[in-house]
C-alpha cells in the first residue's frame, strides 16, 4: 500500500502470490543482537535489502528471540534529500508469526531540502512475545541506493519491571535504508 506523509493506514500482509513484484535478489541479509537501554531486554533483528528486477531496492526488517519484553513498534527514521515514493507492507509467506497492523508515515521538512526526515512507523496490534517473532516488514522504495546506519527505533511493554521504573523498553538499531539519492 503506497504510503504519503501523514497517513496512517491499516495493513493486511502480502505474499509473493499477491504482488509478484515481491521478488528480486538478496542484497543484504544481517542478523544482529540488540539490548535495551536499561539491559533487560533482549532480542535479535534482521534487516535485508532486496533489489527488484526494475532495480530499485526494498528494505525489510524483523525481530525474533526477545527475552523479557514484547515487540510493539517499529519505527524507521531517515535522513533524505529528496521525496521516497514507499510502498509499504508485511509478508504473509516466508519468516515469523505476527504481523503489523498498522503504518504511519510523517515526513518533516521541505521534499528535497537538506535535512527533510521521513518516519515511517509499525504497529503490532497483538504485540510480539518471547517465543514468537515478526514477520518481516517491508518498503518498497523507488531508490538504487543504500545505506547502513542508525534508523530503526523498536519498543514495547516490558515483562518484568525495569530499573527505571518505565513499563517500556525501548533501543535503537542500525539498519539498512534507503541511502542519499538525487533527483
Amino acid at each position: 500500500m503506497i504510503i504519503g506523509s501523514g497517513d496512517d493506514v491499516v495493513l493486511r500482509g502480502r505474499s509473493l502470490a499477491d504482488q509478484p513484484d515481491l521478488a528480486g535478489t538478496i542484497l543484504e541479509d544481517e542478523v544482529f543482537t540488540f539490548t535495551d537501554l536499561t539491559f533487560t531486554v533482549t532480542g535479535e533483528a534482521q534487516s535485508r535489502v532486496v533489489q527488484t528486477s526494475s532495480g530499485t531496492l526494498d528494505f525489510y526488517f524483523r525481530v525474533r528471540s526477545l527475552t523479557y519484553g514484547a515487540l510493539r513498534d517499529v519505527i524507521f527514521g531517515t535522513q533524505m534529500t529528496g521525496p521516497i515514493l514507499t510502498d509499504v507492507e508485511y509478508r504473509l509467506d516466508g519468516l515469523g508469526d505476527i504481523g503489523p497492523t498498522r503504518a504511519e508515515r510523517n515526513d518533516q521538512g521541505e521534499d528535497g531540502a537538506i535535512g527533510s526526515s521521513k518516519r515511517i512507523a509499525f504497529t503490532f496490534g497483538e504485540p510480539v512475545t518471547p517465543g514468537r517473532s515478526s514477520r518481516f516488514i517491508y518498503m518498497k522504495t523507488d531508490h538504487l541506493t543504500y545505506n547502513r546506519y542508525q534508523s530503526v527505533a523498536i519498543l514495547g511493554p516490558a515483562l518484568i519491571p525495569l530499573p527505571s521504573g518505565s513499563p517500556t523498553w525501548s533501543t535503537t538499531l542500525v539498519a539498512f535504508a534507503p541511502g542519499q539519492q538525487r533527483f
